[in-house]
Formats: structure tokens, C-alpha cells, sequence
């Protein structure tokens, strides 16, 4: 039985890893200068920069097509890293997990675009509040709905656009033009590093497991 137990431990130590390994996060860092704002945001003609977090990996997410739009297709993610970071000049920091891609090829009734557009939409929600940047490019920019290529997100879009809309009050709140997007790889720790965090987990693993403690010895008679 305790043999049993710590092959289980091992295994689950080393798949541990395997499965952060499998992961291939890219980041989507954007600069954009406010057109409108309301209330604490950041002011007209301010700048703000942002980063999406996803993952180049289809298996990673819940996809969402819709019969009445072949060219369009939605994924999402609700594990980190992936979502949104966004900061501005006196501002504090957000941070939020949970990512929402929209891809659509030759434009979307979705979205007030261009019907000519190849476009591709990065969203995060939270506490009803979304934040959404939208890139658009030409029609011949790609073809099909898989998830945008760095070459894409580098040098094909053409114009861009961030929004923050409060569905609590139904209103969009802010709106900016995007200026600039780069897109890098999130670092991986090494193989040796990820075989040791999990081997240090069956380690945790094995400390919490309650220990049975072997009858003391029965003395000899004289």
C-alpha cells in the first residue's frame, strides 16, 4: 500500500511539470493613446500600454464557432497566465486571468468593422467590466479562423482599437487607438528546473501524509 502511494505521488510530481512544458504562451504587449474617457480612467490624448497573455495552442482552450459565420472562431481560457495586464501614468496596475480571442476571416456582423477586414479581438472581463482590443487587417491579410500568427500580430494589422465597457452602466468608458503591438515569447523554465519543482511537490506531498507509527517493542522476560 505505501508503495502504491508514492509511485502515485511520483507520478503526479512528474506530470506536473510535463504539463506546465506542454504550455506556449505569447505575449501581445500594445500601446494606445485615449480618444475618449470617463471618470478616473486615463485622459483624453494620454498614453496606456497593455499586455494579452495566450497561448499559440488550440488544445488550450474552449472553442466557439458560430454556423452563420464560417470565417469566425472563439477561444477562451480561464487558467493563468493567460489574460490582460494594463497600466497608465498614475494609475495603479490591473491585473486579470482569463482570456477571450475572437478570430474572424473577411469581416464579422459581430463587430461595427470594416466587412473587408481580417480581425482579430483579444478580451478580458472582470467584475462585469471588459477590455478589449481589436486589430484589424486586410482581407487577404489571412485566410481561415486559427489562432493569429506572431508575422500577424508583428507587421500585418493595419489599424487597432482598445475599449473598456462597463455593462454595469451599459456605457464604454474609454476608447483608444492602438499605436504600436509586439509580440514576444513568455520565458519557460528549464526541463531540469520543472523535474525538480515537481520532485520538491512529492516532497511537500510526502511530508503531509500522516506517518503510522510501528508498535514499540515487546521487552524479553529475564
Amino acid at each position: 500500500m505505501k508503495m502504491n502511494s508514492s509511485i502515485a505521488l511520483l507520478t503526479a510530481a512528474l506530470l506536473l511539470p510535463a504539463a506546465v512544458a506542454n504550455a506556449d504562451p505569447v505575449t501581445v504587449n500594445f500601446t494606445a493613446q485615449v480618444k475618449t474617457s470617463s471618470g478616473n480612467l486615463p485622459t483624453t490624448g494620454s498614453t496606456l500600454t497593455g499586455a494579452y497573455v495566450f497561448d499559440s495552442d488550440p488544445a488550450a482552450y474552449q472553442l466557439f464557432s458560430n454556423p452563420s459565420e464560417p470565417g469566425y472562431m472563439g477561444y477562451e481560457t480561464l487558467v493563468p497566465p493567460y489574460g490582460l495586464t494594463l497600466q497608465w501614468a498614475g494609475g495603479t496596475p490591473l491585473e486579470f486571468t482569463a482570456l477571450g480571442l475572437s478570430v474572424f476571416d473577411n469581416g464579422t456582423t459581430q463587430l461595427p468593422i470594416p466587412t473587408s477586414s481580417d480581425t482579430v479581438s483579444f478580451n478580458t472581463q472582470h467584475n462585469n467590466v471588459g477590455y478589449n482590443m481589436t486589430l484589424f487587417g486586410p482581407d487577404t491579410s489571412f485566410t481561415g479562423n486559427s489562432l493569429p500568427t506572431t508575422q500577424w500580430l508583428n507587421t500585418l494589422w493595419t489599424s487597432g482599437l482598445f475599449s473598456i465597457s462597463d455593462y454595469n452602466i451599459f456605457r464604454v468608458v474609454l476608447t483608444a487607438d492602438i499605436l504600436s503591438v509586439s509580440v514576444s515569447a513568455v520565458p519557460e523554465l528549464p526541463v531540469a528546473s520543472l523535474l525538480l519543482a515537481g520532485l520538491g511537490a512529492l516532497g511537500l506531498m510526502q511530508l503531509a501524509t500522516p506517518r503510522r507509527r510501528r508498535p514499540a517493542a515487546t521487552p524479553l522476560a529475564a
